[in-house]
């Protein structure tokens, strides 16, 4: 799987590895809906685009005694905290132009689009691999925002089609970058999966007061 998703993973963090990372007080990192820490995190570590680090990763529990036993995970669900390496204190305007960053990155919005792409098991087959259609930007506030994209993944002869909940955060002045995946199962729901993010974000800003 590793193969699968390093080269999205830099596509998607290659606006953030200029930013530095989260220093001072301990982050306090919730677990998502339906995930719990990740015990091997050799796997989640090696996504880690340059001047990145992870500091915590979650996945479902029959991916927690796969990955201990030594087999392989099923990989239906995953999310991923990264921080980057140096310091620095971001002010509203610097938070801005990563948001903006980001947008610029991910490309064309399908919410800005004035046919809109039908998220149906059709599309997801025949979207390209590895190559994110970016459903747009779902929420956005003072020190959190929000994208959803749908990405096809190549895991051997499979491709898989996911959810990505890219999320960027400002917590105490620091940069944040969380991401969680979820695979697609062709229902077109963008709301409800576009919620398992914002949920998230939520979480981790309450508990980072």
């Amino acid at each position: 799987m590793r193969n699968a998703f390093i080269i999205t993973i830099v596509l998607l963090l290659s606006v953030a590895a200029v930013f530095p990372a989260l220093a001072g007080p301990t982050l306090s990192i919730p677990a998502p809906s339906g995930l719990e820490i990740c015990k091997s995190t050799g796997f989640l570590k090696s996504l880690a685009a340059p001047r990145l680090r992870l500091s915590v990763g979650f996945v479902t529990e029959f991916d927690n005694k796969a990955m201990n036993s030594g087999a392989d995970p099923e990989l239906r669900a995953f999310a991923m905290v990264l921080l980057p390496e140096d310091e620095h204190t971001l002010t509203d305007a610097e938070f801005s132009v990563i948001v903006a960053d980001v947008d610029k990155c991910l490309g064309d919005s399908d919410l800005n689009r004035k046919a809109p792409l039908l998220y149906d098991d059709k599309m997801a087959v025949t979207a390209e691999i590895n190559k994110p259609v970016n459903v747009g930007r779902m929420f956005c506030r003072k020190d959190c925002a929000g994208w959803l994209i749908l990405l096809n993944a190549k895991a051997g002869m499979e491709v898989r089609p996911y959810w990505v909940n890219i999320v960027v955060m400002r917590i105490h002045g620091k940069a944040l970058f969380a991401y969680r995946y979820d695979i697609y199962p062709g229902d077109g729901q963008t709301k409800a999966a576009a919620k398992l993010g914002e949920d998230w974000a939520e979480a981790i800003l309450k508990a980072n007061p």
